[in-house]
């Protein structure tokens, strides 16, 4: 039996040590299950922010024992992209591990699914646009509208640096004048910007709306008034 006292022998019962501790690991953790539906996060540094994402989840294949499998679930796991360190903008293609998914430590991930996402960055800004009321519907036979003033005229606006850069006003949502017949003045809402839905910001406005006679005004509601001081 000295054999097994030489470093020989310690050698090959290490080894085969490993090897039966390898084979039982394996087998208790063999089981898989796809878990469809992961919620999937897209981190960016401050100033920046993502306009669109072609995939909102994912799919993850989680391995473990068939216990453990079985009682996992989606609400256990996300996939967090970081982007935090980047500069970059417009189009960007990140791939997707299995160590970019957060999970119970009582499963592994074996494969994430799609296996790369293409995020569309930009740049937050804020800019100042004026206010551009908008109506609909009619008024009485006889009637038009006289006069619009909106308070303030020009509002700031935060949104994305290419969107914004193109825009030099932000209309109201529509003002029904139908069956008016005096003057009136609301709080009316701006268009909301077409913009994901955590990043658009809600804002009202008031609008001074004076009806006077057709005879004296040639504005037709529902095509934009001139808006005067």
């Amino acid at each position: 039996m000295r054999w097994l006292t030489s470093n020989a022998g310690l050698r090959i019962i290490s080894l085969l040590l490993a090897m039966f501790t390898w084979l039982f690991v394996k087998g208790i953790t063999s089981d898989s299950r796809t878990i469809d539906g992961v919620s999937l996060e897209v981190r960016t540094k401050p100033g920046l922010a993502v306009l669109q994402t072609n995939a909102s989840t994912v799919s993850v294949v989680v391995r473990g024992t068939r216990e453990d499998v079985r009682q996992v679930s989606r609400q256990d796991l996300s996939a967090v992209v970081d982007l935090t360190r980047t500069n970059r903008l417009g189009l960007i293609t990140v791939k997707l591990t299995p160590r970019s998914v957060r999970h119970s430590r009582r499963v592994q991930v074996s494969e994430i699914d799609p296996p790369e996402i293409t995020v569309n960055l930009d740049e937050m800004i804020t800019r100042e646009l004026q206010v551009q009321p908008q109506f609909a519907g009619e008024l009485p036979t006889g009637l038009a509208i006289e006069r619009v003033i909106t308070k303030p005229e020009a509002v700031n606006v935060e949104g994305p640096k290419m969107l914004l850069n193109r825009m030099s006003s932000i209309a109201t949502l529509p003002i029904d004048v139908t069956g008016r017949r005096t003057s009136f003045r609301e709080r009316v809402e701006l268009t909301p910007l077409q913009i994901p839905e955590g990043l658009a910001q809600r804002q009202w406005v008031e609008v001074d709306v004076r009806i006077g006679t057709a005879a004296s005004v040639d504005t037709v509601p529902g095509r934009g008034v001139e808006q005067k001081p």
